[in-house]
């Protein structure tokens, strides 16, 4: 026996893919948690502290744009009613302002 689990935010998926028909939905919508951390460094790794800001499953763009203005920071992402952990970072969303900030994966780390 087996069992879909869908892992969603907000549902946005073209291709019907974050319906889940027939499994499990784990919902991520209520884990909006923002943070910024000025001396990160990602577990195993022998570099310099980065600043960096962390994000919980559940927060949409524009939730991380209204953060990153209260810590005078850019942030590069998607459309603000758009979760910003999934789909397009995870899928190496490219930038808006390419040679600027580059792909988003490239700055982004997992824990």
């Amino acid at each position: 026996m087996s069992c879909k689990v869908v892992v969603k935010n907000t549902g946005h998926d073209y291709a019907g893919r974050s319906s889940g028909q027939g499994g499990f939905a784990l919902w991520t919508h209520l884990m909006n948690s923002t943070a910024r951390n000025a001396r990160f460094v990602p577990k195993s790794c022998r570099i310099a502290p980065q600043d960096s800001v962390k994000l919980g499953a559940g927060v949409l763009w524009g939730q991380a744009y209204a953060f990153a203005e209260t810590q005078n920071i850019t942030l590069v992402g998607g459309a603000p009613q758009v979760g910003a952990a999934g789909g397009w970072v995870l899928v190496r969303g490219a930038s808006t302002a390419p040679g600027t900030f580059d792909r988003q994966s490239k700055h982004s780390t997992y824990s």
